[in-house]
This record gives structure tokens, C-alpha cells and sequence, in this order.
């Protein structure tokens, strides 16, 4: 695959941001395993256990992810380290491969099902907000009004296509360092 370019600051430090989480998660030893990547399933679960009957397909996507994305398709032996440098160049990768749209919209569509349980094809700013996406005057978190961006027609709902957008345009801009869907996936690092 041939990838013209190298990625900006700004985008590497969106995605040092993604790394940062599960190596949070995983005691800060500077790398991520697999098994990090399934460990946080059960954090996602306690977080949100309106997933739970989704956990066979959260433990799949963490494998696809690590596979896919973190290894761009090779499967690597048990306990392979995955550095912080190396997730980034993978994923400045994995973002020019044809299977990036695809996989972008299977993972969703997994933690989607999970939140739209009554199958309504959109969620509310009550409901986004309690799932954990940022609004307006959130007091718990540093509001980025994340919601309010992806709801452009301001009809008080988001759909499953509105959190496309957003992460599409977490994961591929460059250069719009104020955009609020910068934050989608959590404060960025220094």
C-alpha cells in the first residue's frame, strides 16, 4: 500500500491520545498486548453494562483491532509489544487501506447496537450523554459539545451515520487542531 505524505503533529497526537488509554489501562509499561486489548472489554462492560449482551462481539472487535489495525493484518505470537511509535506509523497506515471505511463502520456498529437498544436509529442528547458522549455544559467532563456538533440538523438526536462522521473526522483530519470531534475519543496528550 502506497501512502504518500507523513502524518501532522496534530494527527499523531490524536492518535498518541488513543494509545495512551490502553496503555493506561494496561499498568503504563509503554506498550499494549492483545490481551490489553481484550482486558478492556471488561472495563468497557463495567462502564456500560447496557453492553453487556454485546461482550462475544466486543471481544471480537478487540481482536480484529489488534490484528487489522494494530498489525495491519499479520498475526502476530502471544505477548507480541506493541509500542506507542509503532501504533501510530500502523494506523497512518491502516487510514489509507481500503478496509478503513469498512472497518470503521463494523466496530461502530457493534457499540451502536448496544446503545440503541429499542432500534430507534438515533439517540438522544439524554441518552448520548449518559452513554458517555460529551455536551455542552457537561459538568463532568471538559465540554467539547461533541453532541451538539454531530447534531448539524440541531434536531436534538444523533444517528448512527453522525457518529461515522464524527470518527471519520477524528481518524483522517490533519490540520483542524480546534474541531470538537478532535475530542471525540478523550482529551488529547501533550
Amino acid at each position: 500500500m502506497a501512502v504518500s505524505g507523513e502524518p501532522s503533529k496534530h494527527w499523531c497526537r490524536k492518535i498518541r491520545s488513543m494509545f495512551r488509554q490502553w496503555d493506561v489501562e494496561a499498568g503504563l509499561k509503554g506498550y499494549v498486548t492483545e490481551e490489553d486489548f481484550k482486558n478492556r472489554v471488561g472495563k468497557t462492560l463495567e462502564r456500560f453494562p447496557e453492553l453487556a449482551s454485546s461482550k462475544d462481539k466486543l471481544i471480537e472487535r478487540a481482536h480484529h483491532h489488534w490484528v487489522e489495525h494494530c498489525n495491519l493484518g499479520v498475526k502476530m505470537p502471544p505477548g507480541y509489544r506493541l509500542t506507542e511509535a509503532q501504533y501510530i506509523q500502523n494506523f497512518w497506515l491502516f487510514i489509507h487501506s481500503p478496509k478503513f471505511d469498512q472497518y470503521l463502520k463494523e466496530a461502530s456498529q457493534i457499540i451502536w447496537d448496544g446503545l440503541d437498544k429499542e432500534k430507534k436509529g438515533f439517540l438522544t442528547k439524554e441518552e448520548a450523554h449518559a452513554h458517555g458522549i460529551r455536551v455542552t455544559n457537561d459538568k463532568d467532563h471538559a465540554s467539547r459539545g461533541i453532541f451538539e456538533t454531530m447534531d448539524e440538523k440541531k434536531s436534538g438526536r444523533i444517528t448512527f451515520e453522525d457518529t461515522i462522521k464524527a470518527q471519520r473526522f477524528f481518524f483522517t483530519d490533519q490540520n483542524d487542531e480546534s474541531h470538537p470531534f478532535n475530542h471525540i475519543r478523550g482529551p488529547l496528550v501533550d
